[in-house]
């Protein structure tokens, strides 16, 4: 690969449209679930979608043959692809590494 080349240009900033499309379960009885009073109640709201910008920057090419650089991937909030889906909207959703942490803690 060799700076200014078709393939380093490609790689440098990809000319493909990369998008993340996000799924949740949001807890929609949480304050009744927690206070033992009902079972978890929970519905998947998405997409969220995002747009990923993915460049490579302060490319250095090394003495020794190699090279490095900083990748970016930004991402940029996509409303038009989300739906009805808001990037502020408020979820209710478990805290997996606090639930393994206490299964873990609790079998010891």
């Amino acid at each position: 690969m060799t700076e200014g080349g078709e393939i380093f240009n490609l790689w440098a900033q990809p000319p493909v449209d990369l998008y993340i499309k996000i799924y949740l379960f949001n807890i929609t009885n949480a304050k009744a679930f927690l206070a033992g009073r009902e079972q978890l109640r929970v519905e998947q709201v998405g997409p969220y979608v995002y747009k990923e910008i993915m460049t490579h920057e302060n490319v250095t090419f090394n003495a020794n043959n190699t090279m490095s650089s900083t990748p970016s991937h930004p991402l940029v909030w996509q409303e038009e692809m989300s739906g009805n889906c808001r990037e502020d909207d408020e979820v209710v959703m478990l805290n997996i590494a606090m639930l393994v942490s206490i299964y873990c803690i609790s079998n010891i």
